[in-house]
């Protein structure tokens, strides 16, 4: 009779740290920089603060002091991580990771 190894808590595929790789968060979700862990986030509306675009409500982008701002990054710098590009006609903060 045969025996067959069993493997606890070894995930067979990389890491599932979202640092790595912040397109790894499902819509919805953001990487929370400081756990690694893609999590659900409230918007926040201007003047509140970001650590990353999708944090930030509808119509405004997440700058690069931290804050979220009214308008598109054509208006405001992105936040450190992050670049400014044309996607369906308006201006976007894209991960630098793509």
């Amino acid at each position: 009779m045969a025996l067959l190894p069993v493997l606890l808590g070894c995930p067979m595929y990389g890491s599932t740290d979202c640092r790595d790789d912040r397109r790894a968060c499902a819509a919805g979700l953001t990487c929370d920089l400081r756990t690694g862990l893609c999590v659900t986030v409230e918007r926040s509306a201007a003047g509140e603060r970001c650590d990353a675009p999708e944090q930030c409500a509808e119509g405004t982008t997440c700058g690069d002091d931290g804050r979220c701002h009214s308008g598109s990054c054509a208006l405001h710098e992105c936040v450190t991580g992050y670049q400014c590009e044309v996607v369906d006609g308006g201006h976007t903060c894209v991960s630098d990771a793509q």
